[in-house]
């Protein structure tokens, strides 16, 4: 789990378009990213450019109308199948037998991998639909639910976790240093 620390992210700049296949307003913003060092103070040149992609203003009602599009196109789109899954998954390492929880699960795609490399799946996410088509791919074999990452995680218990996925889900966080310190919280000593 990383730090977060105020005034990390500088400058961002904001592109918007309309997704051709939601239809959504989509925001590409750009961060230039300061890597602080072990004071937290910034590192002179140390800079990265980072891309987040996200709809923005969307309400619950709104990822419910597009969750079974959406599903199809991250399954196989270029970006998500070959590029932030197996990115991912890289840095989680080996999972079998891990306790993993995968936080604004979607459609299940990583539960689904997870589970085939013998992890212990929990997820969630605050689309229903979203968590339907989770349960649909892998049936009983993670533990599912609703939740708003907004609010905090109640439902499971301080320092249970090995292991927490969080892939393309922050930007959509109205609040995300409730999920952050949620994350933080849940993790086990040695977690990430």
């Amino acid at each position: 789990v990383f730090a977060v620390v105020p005034g990390l992210l500088d400058n961002p700049r904001s592109e918007v378009r309309r997704h051709p296949a939601f239809g959504c307003v989509v925001v590409l913003r750009e961060y230039v990213v300061h890597l602080p060092d072990a004071s937290n103070t910034r590192v002179g040149c140390a800079a990265i450019p980072v891309i987040t992609l996200g709809c923005e203003d969307l309400g619950m009602g709104d990822y419910e109308a597009f969750a079974d599009q959406f599903a199809v196109h991250a399954e196989h789109s270029a970006f998500n199948a070959h590029y932030d899954r197996p990115a991912v998954l890289q840095v989680l390492g080996v999972v079998a037998g891990m306790r993993v929880l995968d936080v604004g699960c979607g459609p299940g795609l990583y539960v689904e991998e997870l589970l085939q490399r013998g992890a212990i799946v929990a997820g969630c996410d605050a689309s229903a639909r979203m968590v339907e088509l989770a349960q649909e791919r892998v049936g009983d074999a993670a533990t599912l639910r609703v939740h708003d990452l907004n609010q905090p995680m109640e439902w499971v218990t301080d320092a249970s976790i090995d292991r927490v996925v969080m892939a393309l889900t922050i930007h959509h966080l109205d609040q995300p240093h409730v999920a952050l310190s949620e994350i933080a919280r849940v993790l086990a000593p040695d977690g990430r």
